[in-house]
């Protein structure tokens, strides 16, 4: 099971996302966690088809800049049909997220080690439109989700989590 744990520093109660003004007419969403996983098995998790969709969606992803991303959601109607736009192999990840032709910025995620653990960094860089709560709950509840993928009975989206989340963080933006 990679675990994720929660550390004082993080940016907000229940590790929130930190939320930025990315300039031109984007803003950004940054997670950061710590999991007790080695970079490696937490690499796997974020790359490997057969476990994606353990924690974000069913799908494959090419592992080489220009490379394919697919995921299709089961949770929602979501398809990101989209490209690697940056990619060091166990250490730095990012795609564009279009979902349905709809070019909603790029997610980055970024690994290294931590200890006998890993730390992980996922940033959603996205239009100022696209600034809702919807999408700061989805990033939540999957961090949450990848924090029990692979390794133990895999965690189902739960639309009541997500509401909960969804409710703190339209709270937080007011």
């Amino acid at each position: 099971m990679i675990a994720a744990a929660r550390e004082s520093g993080y940016p907000a109660a229940m590790d929130e996302a930190a939320i930025t003004d990315a300039g031109g007419g984007n803003w950004a969403a940054r997670y950061e966690r710590k999991f007790s996983a080695p970079p490696a098995r937490l690499w796997a998790a974020l790359t490997d088809g057969a476990l994606l969709g353990q924690w974000l969606a069913p799908g494959a992803i090419e592992l080489k800049l220009g490379g394919a991303v697919r995921l299709a959601f089961t949770s929602s109607p979501s398809v990101i049909d989209s490209s690697v736009t940056a990619i060091a192999p166990g250490a730095l990840l990012e795609y564009r997220w279009i979902d349905k032709g709809n070019d909603l910025g790029s997610v980055r995620f970024e690994l290294a080690a931590d200890g006998a653990g890993s730390r992980l960094a996922l940033t959603h860089t996205m239009p100022l439109a696209a600034r809702r709560p919807s999408a700061l709950a989805a990033w939540h509840l999957h961090l949450e989700l990848l924090a029990a993928a692979p390794g133990g009975a895999p965690s189902a989206w739960s639309n009541d989590r997500f509401q909960e989340l969804r409710g703190v963080y339209a709270k937080r933006l007011g």
